[in-house]
């Protein structure tokens, strides 16, 4: 009896370390398995994209400093020309009706330059470098990417933002875009003629004699500044710059 007590205690002891090392082992195992290491070292997705992502408020900020302006087309247009007015006055009219502040949230997608405003700048890059006497020669445009339109594309990019695209369909078809393009450009050749009574030629003239005696003025008045030099002075030099302006119908 005490032998077999003593077997039956020996076999216990030994199976109760077998037992523990077949734990320590599949534990250890456990640790040291691939899949858990995968586990253990695999990127959190959503905090990567939550970090990396950008709103779309962000991305339009971005490409809103891009742009020249945030209207898609800069139109340039004289405003003494009242069949240019009439025009530019119904597209300015139905772009808001259309793209105000009220209606959608980008607002106007037309800008109105006037060449006739007394402040007109070609340098400002919003107006592509047109000159006077480019912008008068005939209707010019430009994108916010700095794309300059000329002529009856211009007509088609406008009418495009107030829903009127369709209009200009026609002029797709390579004869009807060839009429369209030879009909404006008779009328770019006469229209000062027609609708101010006077001739490119003589606009951009007046226009430059105006610049000059503006000039004039200026350099008149930083002179006076310190009273080194009398009213009279000034006004001679501001009547000898107007003999210079001729005069020119509106």
């Amino acid at each position: 009896m005490r032998l077999a007590s003593v077997l039956m205690l020996a076999a216990s002891a030994a199976g109760g370390r077998q037992l523990s090392g077949v734990v320590s082992l599949s534990w250890g195992v456990g640790r040291l398995s691939p899949f858990s290491r995968q586990q253990q070292q695999r990127p959190n997705f959503i905090a990567v994209m939550s970090s990396t992502s950008r709103s779309p408020e962000d991305l339009q900020g971005k490409t809103s400093k891009e742009r020249l302006f945030p209207e898609e087309l800069n139109v340039i247009y004289d405003s003494k020309c009242n069949v240019c007015k009439l025009e530019i006055d119904f597209l300015r009219q139905r772009d808001m009706r259309l793209n105000g502040t009220r209606k959608s949230s980008t607002g106007p997608k037309l800008r109105f330059t006037d060449l006739e405003s007394g402040s007109y700048d070609e340098s400002d890059p919003r107006n592509g470098g047109i000159s006077y006497a480019v912008g008068m020669s005939s209707m010019h445009a430009v994108t916010p990417s700095g794309q300059i339109l000329n002529g009856v594309p211009v007509f088609e990019k406008a009418y495009q933002q107030v829903q009127l695209g369709w209009l200009f369909r026609i002029t797709h078809v390579p004869v009807f875009k060839q009429l369209s393009n030879f009909l404006y450009d008779i009328f770019a050749r006469y229209r000062t003629a027609i609708t101010r009574r006077s001739s490119v030629d003589a606009l951009v003239q007046a226009y430059e004699d105006k610049k000059r005696l503006e000039i004039a003025q200026q350099a008149a008045a930083a002179n006076c500044a310190d009273d080194r030099c009398s009213p009279a002075v000034a006004d001679k030099t501001t009547s000898t710059s107007s003999e210079t302006a001729a005069p020119v119908k509106n």
